[in-house]
């Protein structure tokens, strides 16, 4: 499981290959099924949106799209707990890459 500070997200992997989307109550927002199995570690970049997970099939990283209905998100969260306000989409979903070919820190 990890957080976004920027966005005010927990992204959460299960064994059931699903990404589980919570909202800062704790509310399900979105259910996005993935193709990957015993995540051991994962971390979410905030500037390229991007969710970045390492486990047993290798590194995978998962470009998303984060919407809010209100700007900013924060007011979105405030206004509606239950997260009809947020959209989070796939966009794109790589595996088994090398550190180098994603993203610079």
């Amino acid at each position: 499981m990890t957080y976004s500070t920027k966005y005010h997200l927990y992204f959460a992997c299960t064994k059931n290959f699903m990404l589980l989307v919570f909202n800062e109550y704790l509310n399900c927002v979105e259910e996005l099924p993935l193709n990957l199995s015993l995540v051991q570690q994962c971390i979410f970049v905030d500037k390229t949106k991007q969710l970045i997970t390492a486990g047993v099939k290798g590194c995978f990283i998962v470009q998303l799209s984060v919407k809010y209905t209100y700007k900013p998100p924060l007011q979105a969260i405030l206004l509606n707990p239950k997260g009809d306000s947020i959209t989070v989409k796939l966009v794109k979903a790589t595996g088994n890459c090398v550190y180098r070919d994603y993203y610079k820190f």
